[in-house]
């Protein structure tokens, strides 16, 4: 079982995403889902509010507010790949793989599925060719654990339905003192998969 985080539990819903206005609850998926993970797979006890001052200090953030997605290696999170879907199909055995193997895989996603890509963040628990299990960000706490499918268009599969993926294993931890090596800029192909956007959501649970 996974940790289960909400982005808008209000000990840190209100806090500033990185330097600028939007708030954790409005735009914290992603890292509200990286914090899950490295509550999981390192030996810090991270909640989303403290890995969100953790990266404002640490040059986790480019631009502000993007994440920038290797910075957590000096917490003892490992980026390990990166995959994007191509000709509208995500490599979906690559990501069951990376599960089975004890991954952390974070998915991104459409919120309003089947019109112009509103991106949302969630991490996958598992996947199959019909559905899958996430812990979904954006739903209240209590309610994190929900399906994929929640983010299905007619017609859609998981492999339609994923646009992007991290995932990331265990590295040798570090102390969560001190700067991190990560460049304060985020290369040009992850521009628009760390954008946060502020949009219309999907319904809660």
């Amino acid at each position: 079982m996974i940790t289960p985080y909400s982005q808008r539990d209000t000990e840190w819903a209100q806090d500033r995403l990185g330097a600028n206005p939007p708030t954790m609850g409005e735009v914290g998926c992603l890292v509200t889902a990286i914090a899950s993970a490295v509550a999981d797979m390192t030996s810090h006890a991270m909640s989303p509010g403290y890995l969100n001052y953790w990266l404002r200090e640490n040059k986790g953030f480019a631009s502000g507010n993007l994440f920038i997605f290797n910075s957590v290696a000096p917490l003892g999170l490992k980026l390990t790949a990166l995959i994007k879907a191509e000709n509208n199909e995500i490599a979906l055995d690559k990501l069951t793989q990376a599960l089975d193997d004890g991954a952390a895989v974070v998915l991104q996603v459409d919120s309003t599925p089947g019109g112009v890509l509103n991106q949302h963040w969630v991490r996958a628990i598992s996947l199959t060719d019909k559905d899958g299990d996430i812990m979904d960000p954006w739903q209240f706490p209590g309610k994190e654990m929900t399906k994929l499918s929640r983010y299905f268009a007619s017609g859609w599969t998981p492999k339609r339905a994923i646009f992007f993926a991290a995932i990331y294993t265990p590295a040798t931890d570090r102390a969560l003192a001190g700067p991190s090596s990560v460049a304060d800029s985020l290369p040009a192909e992850l521009a628009a998969a760390a954008q946060p956007f502020i949009c219309r959501r999907p319904p809660d649970e």
